[in-house]
């Protein structure tokens, strides 16, 4: 499965806070380089969902650092432009 980024892609990410149910999320886990998560929340846990199923799934912690929402993608191959944006924040079934 193809990461939500890919090179020279351009992401959009407001400041927030607080996780929300399946939208995507810039979270920087601790030790670790930033990435782009889908936040799910079930029996009381947040959790952080790769794109890529072979990564699997992370508990956030306390230490896990929100950098922002994601909400929109711009990406140029050759003569094309594509722009994914929404304020809200993009989900999950957007790509």
């Amino acid at each position: 499965m193809m990461p939500v980024l890919e090179d020279y892609d351009v992401a959009v990410v407001a400041q927030e806070g607080d996780l929300s149910n399946g939208y995507v999320f810039l979270v920087k886990p601790p030790q670790e380089e930033p990435k782009l998560r889908v936040a799910t929340y079930s029996n009381g846990e947040w959790n952080l969902v790769a794109y890529n199923p072979k990564i699997g799934v992370e508990k956030f912690t306390d230490e896990h650092e929100i950098i922002g929402r994601l909400v929109g993608i711009y990406r140029v191959r050759a003569y094309e432009q594509t722009i994914v944006a929404n304020p809200e924040g993009i989900r999950r079934h957007l790509f």
